[in-house]
């Protein structure tokens, strides 16, 4: 008896077999594939899924993951280049900690700029209220040296 490969996403359906290779995607032609088209892992795997599309929740969770994580991110020198680190071990701990979005124009920040994404230090948080919460552009300090050396220096007097 053959046995058949199901898909991997936990459907129960048989995974099909590749009928040419594509090597970007470490698909070889006559190998089963690992999933049905149209159930990718990382929809099912967590759970969060509404219709056969990934929450935002869980959309924002791969990408602060990714920013902290993945050095040729576009993102990578400002989050994980800064040494802001992601310690979340599970989708379930960050859904935990930060809850459902609790409209579409929020987005999760952190409450310290300068901290890691951590239980305790992320929240959901409109543009408006990141805008508050960010850290100074180096446009802006260079031209603030001087003015800071003076304050610094009159404090001292």
């Amino acid at each position: 008896m053959v046995e058949v490969k199901l898909c991997e996403c936990g459907c129960r359906q048989p995974a099909p077999i590749a009928r040419r290779s594509r090597p970007e995607r470490s698909i070889i032609k006559g190998q089963y594939m690992r999933f049905v088209k149209g159930h990718p892992a990382c929809k099912t795997i967590h759970g969060a899924v509404v219709g056969n599309c990934a929450t935002r929740e869980y959309a924002a969770y791969c990408a602060a993951k990714t920013r902290c994580t993945n050095p040729t991110g576009p993102k990578w020198a400002d989050y994980g280049g800064r040494g802001i680190e992601f310690r979340f071990t599970s989708f379930e701990q960050w859904i935990a900690e930060l809850g459902p979005r609790p409209t579409p124009k929020h987005s999760v920040d952190r409450i310290r700029v300068n901290g890691h994404y951590e239980p305790g230090n992320v929240k959901w948080s409109t543009a408006v209220e990141q805008n508050a919460n960010r850290r100074c552009s180096k446009k802006y300090r260079k031209p603030l040296a001087p003015l800071l050396a003076l304050i610094a220096e009159q404090a001292a007097v």
